[in-house]
């Protein structure tokens, strides 16, 4: 699960992607009502990833590590 934190008030989610290091899409994720926990599939690899994220107001890539 990957949980946000650090969104305004007024901040929605609107689409999360998964990526890996080559840049393959791996998973889309739409946001709903304010939500900022996000399940993310079981069966990843471990390794790095990026979660390419989507709110009503930006656009932010964070990196993070499946162990």
């Amino acid at each position: 699960t990957l949980h946000l934190k650090g969104l305004e008030a007024n901040e929605e989610v609107k689409l999360m992607e998964l990526v890996d290091l080559t840049g393959k899409t791996l998973g889309k994720i739409k946001g709903e009502n304010g939500q900022s926990e996000f399940a993310w599939p079981s069966h990843l690899s471990k390794g790095v990833y990026f979660a390419r994220i989507q709110t009503n107001l930006r656009n932010e890539t964070l990196r993070f590590v499946n162990p």
